[in-house]
């Protein structure tokens, strides 16, 4: 990880447990983990050498 061979995603917040049932927990768990990978989704793509840009093919074009 801190040579940069890995991008590990991890929550920032602690982790709700499996079963739980209050579903307020749960949203709030969730949209941390949406609003997180919204923010780190620039440097995972520089990561992974692609483009920030999503086409209309879903698919990414390698940065050239």
């Amino acid at each position: 990880e801190e040579k940069g061979h890995l991008f590990v995603i991890r929550p920032q917040i602690p982790v709700v447990r499996s079963t739980e049932t209050q579903t307020d927990l749960l949203q709030k768990f969730y949209d941390h983990g949406y609003e997180y990978a919204r923010q780190i989704y620039p440097d995972l793509c520089k990561y992974l050498n692609i483009s920030e840009d999503l086409h209309e093919s879903g698919k990414n074009k390698p940065h050239q």
